[in-house]
């Protein structure tokens, strides 16, 4: 048997005096380095391939809650399952969506609109929203003349069961109203006005074309046989927590009014809403996570005009805003942490999972 002297002069590339193989060396030396690395400022690792860089840290990546709360803010017609608000605190709820559908007319000025209150949908005797006929009088929203009608939701809720006494709360979770021309080609023509108040406040009864238009968050256009939308927001923070009813402020926030079409054409309308109710008349009550740093990005990331394009693509849109976002408040993490405070990883990744 060869004496550790011996054994240590034939082996002596691959130990050193610390009896560490070279391996084990090479590794060290790299942890080292790598040290090094991250403390310079600004500076970014390079790691093997396949190896997960310092800044890809879980929580830098939306969840799952907050993914589908964004989805619904932007296309609440096509998110799937039942989204919610990625809130400060883990609280079960139930979890429901309504509707309504119909079609509006244009009256004799050449005008027609389509109104919402998200706070009223979750009740299906409550005024969902008010849309006009043909016979309607007015030139913009106008909803005191003749020729305007309300519409509800197809909700089993009452009314009374979000009282004061009633037991139950409910808040929105995402809402939009769209329209579309359905008539003869011929007779097409005229534009629609899409617009959101800032605050989610009552729009002023009275309301021209020219008073919406020098709102931020309106969009105009053309008259076709597309789809056209207006999405509601969060703005305020009565947005956020449980109400019984919303204050007198809140209402009906959002609308579609259409100028300059033909007398007696006809629009379709499509409406909906999600929301999460808690009390104790409700079934089958889901989880809704915490992620106020995910909510955070979000909110932040939110277009502040109504979209002029698609759902899925504002979808597209948002979630570049969100990461662009998430790449300049969230650089506070990488000091914090002592990893690099640029955290370029961390807006890549927020993208990558939530367009995947």
């Amino acid at each position: 048997m060869l004496s550790k002297a011996e054994y240590l002069e034939k082996h002596k590339t691959k130990f050193d005096k610390s009896g560490l193989s070279k391996a084990d060396r090479s590794s060290r030396y790299r942890d080292y380095q790598l040290s090094k690395t991250m403390r310079a400022e600004g500076s970014r690792p390079s790691l093997p391939k396949g190896k997960k860089g310092v800044g890809a840290l879980s929580y830098s990546t939306m969840s799952e809650c907050s993914k589908l709360y964004m989805r619904a803010l932007c296309d609440p017609w096509g998110v799937p399952g039942s989204p919610c608000v990625p809130d400060n605190i883990t609280l079960p709820s139930y979890k429901v969506s309504f509707f309504s559908r119909g079609s509006l007319g244009i009256g004799a000025t050449g005008a027609g609109f389509i109104t919402c209150c998200p706070y009223n949908g979750m009740a299906g005797d409550a005024v969902y929203g008010n849309v006009t006929t043909e016979s309607y009088s007015g030139s913009g929203y106008e909803p005191a003349v003749s020729g305007v009608a309300n519409y509800v939701s197809n909700s089993s809720f009452a009314s009374t069961q979000f009282t004061l006494g009633g037991g139950l709360r409910r808040r929105v979770v995402a809402c939009g109203v769209r329209v579309r021309y359905v008539g003869p080609e011929l007779t097409r023509g005229g534009r629609i006005i899409e617009s959101r108040h800032p605050t989610n406040y009552n729009i002023v009864s009275g309301s021209t074309a020219a008073m919406l238009l020098a709102n931020r968050e309106t969009e105009p256009v053309p008259v076709n046989r597309s789809w056209h939308y207006v999405m509601w927001k969060p703005a305020v923070p009565e947005d956020l927590a449980y109400e019984t009813s919303p204050s007198a402020t809140l209402g009906f926030c959002l609308i579609a009014l259409i100028i300059g079409a033909p007398v007696g054409t006809v629009f379709e309308y499509d409406t909906i809403a999600h929301y999460e109710i808690i009390g104790d008349a409700v079934p089958n009550l889901t989880v809704s996570h915490n992620d106020p740093l995910g909510m955070a990005v979000l909110t932040q990331g939110l277009a502040v005009h109504q979209p002029d394009s698609s759902p899925s693509e504002n979808f597209q849109r948002v979630a570049k805003s969100v990461s662009s976002v998430a790449r300049s408040t969230l650089s506070f993490v990488g000091p914090l942490l002592g990893v690099p405070p640029a955290l370029t990883t961390l807006g890549e990744s927020l993208i990558e999972n939530i367009l995947g």
